[in-house]
């Protein structure tokens, strides 16, 4: 085995780690302390506005001043634009359910 594969096995046994933390910290927060999840909920939508804004540059640099979708994106562009808006859905999803529950 080389070392990509070595990297890609590490990933796949540390993912539900790296993915189970903060997801366990928000279902505790939701039930316990709904109020306290607002800083969860204005990080996730601030760091997806931003990546939403960083995607985009490359694009304006290039004399596209506006554009739609993910086409004219350079794949690792494309990769934040899209982890970007799921970051800006995730918020208002939580921000939503923390109003149902409240």
């Amino acid at each position: 085995m080389g070392k990509s594969g070595s990297i890609a096995n590490m990933v796949w046994l540390l993912a539900p780690l790296v993915l189970g933390i903060p997801v366990g910290y928000i279902v505790f927060l939701m039930k316990y302390h709904p109020a306290d999840l607002l800083p969860v909920i204005g990080f996730a939508c601030g760091l997806g506005f931003v990546m939403l804004v960083l995607s985009k540059v490359s694009a304006m640099r290039a004399g596209k001043l506006v554009t739609w979708g993910t086409r004219e994106m350079k794949p690792w562009d494309r990769f934040c634009y899209r982890i970007g808006y799921l970051l800006i859905v995730l918020g208002v999803v939580l921000l939503l359910a923390m109003f149902v529950r409240l």
